[in-house]
């Protein structure tokens, strides 16, 4: 009699059940989302890192290289700039990635925010027709974002990736076309008014 009585006791109803089931949902989703927002940080900044690395590799080689050039008496030219990182913060990104609308406009966002509009303007991805290369370990940054906030697989990287840089060149290839319309109405306004403007007087 005494089990029955508890068994009751401990019995709940469907309604009890169901939120009960719900609140249990519903705190395992935030987890998970926590979780998730943790990873994102972790991978974000090993990213950050291993392009850090890769960068001070290259510095490295390069010094050896000129150090070998110096011993053999060789001229060394002048010294290149020094390559800068430019370090996003997770909000910079988060920011980028809630405005863009796909992996290629991501891509893209995440471009202006590591090269200045003259390093765009000037190159292109890959170096080519005659434009500068834009620097090898911030474009390898934007690809590890992009794979990474868009959970992309290894089977689609390559093709997602190839379409990221047709967009990344198209907006270097904008900003040319905008400075030459800007030389254009510049060089126009200017003859304009020389063409308005009275000759003087004969004497």
């Amino acid at each position: 009699m005494n089990n029955r009585l508890h068994s009751d006791s401990l019995s709940l109803t469907n309604t009890e059940e169901d939120e009960l089931d719900r609140r249990i949902r519903s705190y395992f989703a935030h987890f998970d989302a926590r979780l998730e927002r943790f990873n994102t940080d972790i991978n974000l900044k090993l990213a950050l890192l291993d392009a850090k690395l890769d960068l001070l590799l290259e510095q490295n080689k390069q010094c050896e290289q000129k150090e070998e050039n110096v011993f053999v008496g060789t001229s060394v030219a002048a010294e290149e700039e020094e390559k800068q990182v430019v370090v996003l913060s997770p909000d910079t990104v988060a920011e980028v990635h809630r405005w863009a609308t796909s992996p290629r406009n991501f891509a893209l966002g995440l471009v202006r925010k590591l090269f200045t509009k003259d390093e765009m303007r000037n190159s292109n991805v890959n170096g080519k027709q005659g434009r500068e290369k834009l620097d090898p370990v911030r474009i390898r940054i934007v690809k590890d974002l992009v794979i990474e906030y868009y959970k992309i697989p290894f089977i689609d990287q390559s093709f997602i990736w190839k379409h990221c840089i047709i967009s990344i060149d198209e907006g270097c290839r904008r900003l040319r076309r905008k400075r030459k319309t800007d030389i254009s109405k510049l060089f126009k306004k200017f003859e304009s008014e020389s063409d308005a403007k009275p000759e003087g007087d004969p004497a």
